[in-house]
């Protein structure tokens, strides 16, 4: 999470935004909790592809 901290860090920094290793870091927890468990519930989607992380599914129009 290293360079995700970094690139956090260049942002604010170029933004005039003061912020300290630990608050980014922590905020990059939470992120990466709540990124998991939202992968988690779409996980026990039928449609789930691991491999692009995403749910792909084909709509059929009634048309």
């Amino acid at each position: 999470m290293t360079n995700l901290l970094n690139q956090v860090s260049a942002i604010l920094s170029a933004n005039n935004i003061e912020s300290t290793t630990g608050g980014i870091n922590k905020n990059l927890e939470n992120w990466a909790v709540g990124k998991n468990t939202l992968l988690e519930i779409f996980r026990s989607n039928a449609d789930w592809n691991e491999e692009q992380l995403a749910i792909i599914t084909t709509v059929e129009s009634s048309e």
